[in-house]
């Protein structure tokens, strides 16, 4: 029996029938017992029927020197590599995904923030105060009594 991986692997070339006779065989016994693949290779089925149901539309005859003028224009912005879309791609997402979260906690952190503020004042002023004990303890001026 194929394992995962191998059905993982065979996926794409089975939905679009450039696949061997053993193997697809294999493959159906697979999914008939795997529901994680048979749920895989049910997406992958409508994905290939959908787009195999996309019209497909013939640019217009000077659609390549309209790209070019709009290009030499300066009217399209610098080229970005593959690797900058997908980090601006997958920030972008990241900033949608954190939008609501970060609304509904920065309250809370304003909060928390003033009340270290205050926790911080508190904790300078009693500081101040240790202080002058101590050298007044330091100084003599206090006897400290033993028993």
């Amino acid at each position: 029996m194929m394992s995962c991986h191998e059905v993982q692997s065979l996926l794409d070339d089975f939905g679009r029938g450039a696949i061997r006779e053993n193997e697809a065989g294999q493959l159906s016994i697979h999914l008939r017992e795997c529901a994680e693949c048979r749920a895989e290779f049910e997406l992958e089925s409508r994905l290939v029927r959908t787009g195999s149901r996309a019209p497909v539309y013939d640019p217009p005859g000077d659609f390549a020197a309209r790209v070019v003028e709009r290009w030499q224009a300066g009217a399209v912005p610098a080229m970005l590599s593959p690797a900058e879309i997908v980090q601006k791609a997958f920030a972008d997402g990241l900033k949608a995904a954190y939008a609501p979260l970060g609304a509904a906690y920065m309250p809370v952190i304003r909060e928390t923030w003033a009340a270290l503020a205050g926790a911080h004042e508190a904790i300078r002023e009693a500081s101040g105060v240790v202080r002058g004990v101590l050298k007044e303890v330091l100084w003599g001026r206090f006897v400290l009594k033993t028993t």
